[in-house]
């Protein structure tokens, strides 16, 4: 959503989430630091999904976006908790920066 909101919002035509990321990284539109942060994220959570569906397909098993937290190592799910709570700060600046009431 991110991605997406601000890529719209200054005419940035990419459709892959990370080239409108490193278009708003480029072109200043918003921190450097900001954006590397959720490339880490988006990253993170690409990873975890698809090897959780590389280990469903495996199995035979319909693919899903749903991961089951608890088979993850403790440093994965540490990641995942730290990953998911700054996901609110950025909706936050979203609101913000959109002017968005709620």
């Amino acid at each position: 959503m991110f991605a997406r909101t601000y890529a719209l919002r200054d005419d940035i035509r990419y459709s892959n989430t990370i080239d409108r990321l490193t278009a708003l990284k480029d072109r200043r539109l918003v921190s450097e630091a900001t954006i590397d942060d959720i490339v880490y994220s988006y990253n993170f959570l690409m990873k975890l999904r698809f090897r959780n569906q590389v280990h469903l397909a495996e199995k035979n098993l319909p693919l899903t976006n749903q991961l089951h937290y608890k088979t993850l190592p403790e440093n994965e799910i540490y990641l995942l908790k730290k990953v998911l709570s700054s996901i609110r700060d950025y909706q936050n600046k979203v609101k913000t920066d959109f002017k968005i009431t709620i």
